[in-house]
């Protein structure tokens, strides 16, 4: 797949669309979705999907061939899972996906999040699209049963 701007904000945009799936959440409203290298979608996920499952968790469960994928996410993926034992960050890294893209970082007042700087690490490309950064933010933030008013 050819891996240009206007992709990218496309998918980014249907995972904003998943994320819209998501229902009376505790914290965050994610979408996400994973692309094959022909630009097919071959997995999709939104948080709660499976009950409390991150929404990556939930796209990565559905697919098991991730080799040169990319996997799209409104928010940044969690470095450390309070609920579980592996964070969406290390179930990423050992998937094979080539390339993350996603709308916002996790707000710092939840929980301080190095998603990114672990994909780095990991040699995976990772791309921050600021001119969704906006609409993510709400994205996340709108489907909490406990938002703040």
């Amino acid at each position: 797949m050819k891996n240009n701007k206007n992709s990218h904000k496309n998918f980014l945009v249907l995972a904003l669309h998943e994320a819209e799936k998501c229902q009376n959440i505790e914290y965050f409203g994610v979408g996400c979705l994973i692309i094959n290298a022909q630009g097919e979608i071959i997995s999709t996920g939104f948080t709660n999907e499976i009950p409390n499952e991150h929404a990556e968790e939930v796209a990565l469960k559905k697919v098991s061939n991730l080799e040169n994928c990319t996997l799209y996410s409104t928010l940044e993926p969690c470095s450390v899972r309070l609920s579980t034992k592996k964070s969406c960050t290390s179930r990423i890294i050992e998937s094979g996906i080539k390339l993350v893209v996603f709308g916002t970082h996790e707000p710092k007042d939840f929980v301080d999040c190095c998603g990114e700087r672990l994909l780095l690490k990991a040699g995976i490309e990772v791309i921050q699209l600021k001119e969704l950064e906006n609409e993510c933010k709400v994205s996340i933030i709108s489907k909490r049963k406990n938002r703040p008013k």
